[in-house]
């Protein structure tokens, strides 16, 4: 039995099997459970195989996990332009199953369905407190943060502001969430997808901004990059106008800029002070860049 990073491949059997530990409560590891039952009918899915009592986890080692078919194939990478396509496909097959899933019984998904208005204003709320406790620490990491905290609790009001504009149907389906390259398994140019610990019920568009958002951070939000994910996109999961504007709306919110002051300011995770600065030059440092990006998406509009 081969483990990394949580995952077991099963060796021993065939054709061999991995079990993946899941980090999500009981009622979220039954959804999980109801979505990849559906793996014939939408090819994305790995296929899962239950536990003797019907659930879809196992107990093992004092955690749930589940027990789903080896996907054959390598992690993505999104410098190659076919695995970015190939996620893009894939993210449209799940969209459009996902939502006939959810239209026959709402209610069961419920659970998992955010309410990005809540959100993003419990995020605010927290990035407050992050200036706090910056301004008492008096650190030179705390002054950094200070110094781009106005620009960034402004976007942050923006986006709330934009969010409770917005007019544009509203759409349930199954988001992945996590865009991850190593949370896609590209086989033949097309992906694959066996990590659902972060799927939620969303706007597809939630999806969409997730990817682009990460693909943009490895080309450092250029100009460039974000013209080949918006064709890639139009070419083989069209936008409509409203959702341009919903893209914008989402990718307004500094969620990079939140989620790293958290982790320091107040999960204080125990990385060292070269990790915080190498993550801020990689996600925050090109605000600037990210301005531009927006102006863009405002013309495109």
């Amino acid at each position: 039995m081969y483990q990394r990073r949580g995952v077991y491949l099963l060796r021993e059997v065939t054709p061999h099997k991995v079990l993946k530990q899941l980090k999500v409560g009981a009622q979220q590891a039954l959804l999980i459970g109801k979505l990849l039952r559906q793996s014939r009918v939408c090819p994305v899915l790995p296929q899962i195989f239950e536990s003797n009592s019907g659930k879809p986890y196992h107990w093992f080692r004092g955690s749930r996990y589940i027990l789903i078919e080896f996907l054959e194939g390598r992690e993505a990478d999104y410098f190659n332009l076919e695995d970015l396509q190939a996620a893009i496909q894939a993210m449209k097959e799940l969209h459009c199953f996902g939502k006939e899933l959810i239209a026959q019984n709402p209610r069961i998904w419920s659970p998992i369905k955010i309410n990005l208005l809540k959100t993003w204003q419990r995020r605010l709320a927290e990035m407050e407190t992050c200036r706090e406790i910056a301004i008492r620490q008096k650190t030179g990491w705390s002054q950094q943060y200070l110094q781009l905290w106005h620009h960034h609790g402004t976007l942050a009001h923006q986006a709330i502001h934009e969010l409770l504009q917005w007019r544009g149907k509203e759409i349930d389906t199954i988001c992945y969430h996590d865009w991850a390259f190593h949370n896609l398994i590209i086989k033949e140019a097309k992906a694959r997808l066996f990590d659902f610990d972060y799927m939620v019920v969303d706007h597809p568009v939630h999806d969409k901004c997730n990817l682009i958002a990460r693909y943009l951070r490895l080309f450092q939000w250029s100009l460039d990059s974000t013209l080949r994910i918006l064709w890639n996109f139009d070419h083989y999961y069209p936008w409509s106008s409203e959702e341009l504007r919903l893209l914008f709306v989402m990718l307004t919110f500094p969620y990079d800029y939140w989620i790293l002051g958290r982790q320091y300011f107040i999960e204080k995770q125990p990385w060292s002070m070269r990790y915080y600065q190498e993550q801020w030059m990689r996600k925050i440092g090109c605000f600037k860049k990210k301005q531009l990006v927006f102006d863009l998406l405002n013309k495109l509009m």
